[in-house]
């Protein structure tokens, strides 16, 4: 049981942790998972549908009639999601990449600057990089857990023929 002061103390710091109270601060937090798309689900996007479907018939095909299809389906798509931040991510990872190329690109052209120091520009564009990358990894090991649990599921409902 908490003690009246420890109450009074949850209470007030509620108060700055309850997210945005204005109609502008809430607008702005309700687009946070439009930024890059990851938190949307796979499903809904018909040309990713399309392949949702060919991968849970080839999980299906390997599994016969033991599988539940709508777990497969679950299945498919917690890896396609998987694959998706992950391609994301290769992708952020290459722009990082060129961007650094660029930057020593324009020191060569430029001897005179200090080279023990990188513009601020560059400092700026890489540590945004990071903070992506880092909200990237909880996409990802969301995908990963979800996939990994589904998987177990799927194969603790099915046989597997040894001979195989």
């Amino acid at each position: 049981m908490s003690s009246n002061r420890r109450r009074a103390a949850n209470r007030r710091n509620a108060i700055h942790s309850t997210g945005p109270r204005s109609a502008q601060g809430k607008a702005r937090a309700s687009r946070n998972a439009l930024k890059h798309g990851l938190a949307a689900r796979i499903a809904y996007d018909s040309k990713q549908g399309e392949a949702v479907e060919r991968l849970a018939e080839a999980i299906a095909a390997e599994y016969s009639d033991h599988a539940e299809l709508g777990l497969v389906r679950a299945v498919a798509e917690a890896d396609l999601d998987l694959r998706r931040v992950r391609t994301h991510r290769a992708a952020l990872l290459d722009t990082a990449a060129v961007m650094e190329k660029l930057e020593t690109a324009s020191r060569n052209l430029d001897k005179a600057s200090d080279d023990s120091v990188p513009p601020q520009s560059y400092i700026t564009a890489m540590m945004k990089t990071l903070d992506q990358l880092a909200t990237l990894e909880r996409y990802e090991r969301r995908a990963f857990s979800r996939r990994n649990r589904l998987l177990r599921e799927l194969l603790g409902r099915v046989r597997i023929n040894p001979a195989l």
